[in-house]
């Protein structure tokens, strides 16, 4: 297995490999979960794993009021950086033996060297901004604005994800939603196991009468409609993947509040993302609130491009 390295000089490179499984850590005891989920899915992928950290010194530095040369601070955060990078890639090494690993340590933002490492990889990895199940209300910088301008796929990753579980898609019939569906589907049939296609509906009106009682003609008229458009759009999966176990669901509810819940007994949950530029960093309500609530890894896809 070969490692870049981890204090190798930065440069203009990210060092990231084509088609690597790049992994984003800042030295939290979170970082511990994100790569071991990182290294089982380079496994899965026959990928090679890239870890990247930085140091952003454009962050205050505060002191005790002594004056520190910067140099002496910067080196000494070079030799932390190195540390954290190495024991990063012993552990990769742990969880995914023969799997090629690689470590870059940059100066500067992060966001930056992981949005260029994006270009090219299969997918980045990064760790939630809190530990637990307590929900995300933020999260971080880092975190947002890679998932939201990523040119690959992003999975944010919990304090404990789950080993085992099928893959849970967010379908609404858009084309992020298409292009999650997807992504969803390859990962279900390269890990082995199911995939659920939910798509949820929260207010409709059939006839001029809300379709709100569950024995209603109504209520099965919409469920009937938003049936057939998840059909339509899992035949060709179904014909490309035979062995794929591949269950509609169709569910009336707010759509954060039934994707949460489908997804607590899944592996994986992905969702599309719309826009690009500020638009893709705010993200959509429903993508950003699965990232704040989901227990479970969160797979955001980018739709295609205008």
């Amino acid at each position: 297995m070969a490692t870049t390295p981890a204090d190798q000089p930065n440069g203009p490179s990210h060092g990231a490999p084509d088609g690597a499984v790049v992994v984003g850590i800042d030295g939290r005891e979170q970082d511990r979960a994100t790569l071991t989920w990182a290294a089982r899915e380079a496994l899965s992928r026959n990928a090679p794993v890239h870890i990247i950290s930085a140091i952003d010194m454009d962050l205050p530095l505060l002191s005790s009021g002594e004056a520190v040369p910067l140099a002496m601070v910067e080196e000494q955060l070079q030799v932390d950086l190195g540390r954290r990078l190495q024991e990063a890639a012993e552990q990769v090494r742990a969880s995914a033996p023969g799997t090629a690993v690689s470590a870059y340590s940059a100066s500067g933002k992060a966001s930056s060297v992981l949005l260029a490492a994006g270009e090219t990889a299969a997918l980045i990895v990064l760790g939630s901004a809190s530990a637990g199940r307590l929900q995300r209300i933020f999260l971080g910088s880092t975190s947002t604005a890679v998932v939201g301008l990523a040119a690959c796929p992003v999975v944010v990753v919990g304090a404990a994800p789950p080993e085992t579980g099928d893959v849970v898609a967010a379908f609404d019939g858009s084309a992020p939603a298409l292009a999650a569906l997807e992504y969803a589907a390859a990962t279900a049939a390269r890990l082995g196991v199911g995939l659920r296609v939910v798509s949820v509906w929260f207010l409709e009106v059939v006839d001029g009468i809300v379709a709100a009682d569950p024995e209603s003609p109504q209520f099965a008229s919409v469920q009937q409609r938003y049936g057939a458009k998840v059909e339509a759009a899992i035949g060709p999966l179904r014909a490309r993947y035979p062995d794929l176990v591949i269950a509609p669901v169709v569910r009336q509810g707010r759509a954060v509040d039934v994707l949460t819940e489908e997804s607590r007994t899944a592996q994986l949950l992905v969702c599309g993302r719309r826009g690009r530029g500020l638009a893709a960093t705010l993200l959509g309500s429903v993508s950003r609130k699965l990232l704040q609530s989901a227990e479970v890894p969160v797979a955001v896809v980018r739709g295609p491009q205008d």
